[in-house]
């Protein structure tokens, strides 16, 4: 398995119970179509977080990329995978 580590540049971090309980329950959601989120690292000035590589780049790469044709077809069950995610 190869792995992804990024770090995001936020001001500061304060980690409540709440952003904890979001934390783990990050790590044990499973589906074919999310990427495997691993562990995180917050120390009083960065905070990082470790996840499974996907081959072929994010949802937004892929949208972006105008050589990548995505028909009709593609695209509408996309927005109902989208949609029903939202519910």
């Amino acid at each position: 398995m190869r792995l992804h580590i990024r770090q995001l540049d936020l001001p500061s971090i304060s980690l409540k119970v709440k952003m904890i309980e979001h934390l783990r329950s990050l790590r044990e959601i499973r589906h074919e179509n999310l990427n495997l989120f691993i562990a995180c690292y917050i120390d009083a000035e960065s905070f990082s977080y470790v996840y499974e590589h996907c081959n072929r780049g994010s949802l937004r790469s892929v949208i972006a990329n105008a050589s990548i044709n995505l028909d009709w077809e593609f695209r509408v069950s996309l927005i109902n995978d989208l949609i029903r995610v939202r519910q």
